[in-house]
């Protein structure tokens, strides 16, 4: 499915895009929700020490570099595969920088804090693991129209997902266009 605008956007406080993205959503015990805080997959690795060793020769430093960038990329790839095949029938319906919202057979209630697990494939793609408040539940005839804002997100976390949107748009823009996607 391909990304669309959202014809509400004027009520919202950030532009939102519609997007099938696979995702994981599990509802957060009141003893964890002060334990909560929104990371991208870059963050996730940080344990791990990205610092080549200095090396004198430059072209093997060359080479070291490429292929340690080449690493992060597949673990970033390892990492959303997890997520996918986690809850490979929850998908997001639409994102903006304030929040998402999903279709789910789980009744979640207003005011519930949800963990949200993502990956947002764009040209810069992105593993996420947000939070957010349900803002609304609305029965439907394939299950619960879930809008959650999203909380305890830091500023670079929130600009990820709005270059997402933005990627998203543009791409929508020149398929209309007829230019290359």
């Amino acid at each position: 499915m391909e990304p669309t605008f959202d014809s509400h956007q004027n009520r919202r406080s950030f532009l939102r895009v519609n997007a099938s993205i696979p995702m994981e959503a599990n509802l957060v015990s009141d003893d964890k929700k002060s334990d909560i805080r929104s990371i991208v997959a870059p963050a996730i690795f940080q344990h791990l020490n990205n610092n080549l060793p200095e090396i004198n020769d430059p072209h093997l430093m060359q080479c070291l570099s490429i292929l340690n960038s080449k690493l992060d990329q597949i673990l970033l790839i390892i990492s959303s595969n997890q997520q996918e095949s986690a809850s490979p029938s929850l998908r997001c319906n639409n994102i903006g920088g304030g929040g998402l919202s999903f279709l789910s057979h789980v009744p979640y209630k207003t005011g519930d804090t949800l963990e949200i697990k993502l990956y947002l494939n764009r040209a810069s793609p992105l593993a996420t693991h947000l939070y957010g408040k349900v803002v609304n539940s609305i029965a439907t005839s394939n299950g619960f129209l879930i809008s959650i804002e999203f909380c305890d997100i830091d500023e670079s976390t929130r600009e990820d997902i709005i270059r997402f949107v933005f990627e998203c748009e543009r791409h929508l823009i020149r398929t209309k266009a007829g230019g290359n996607p």
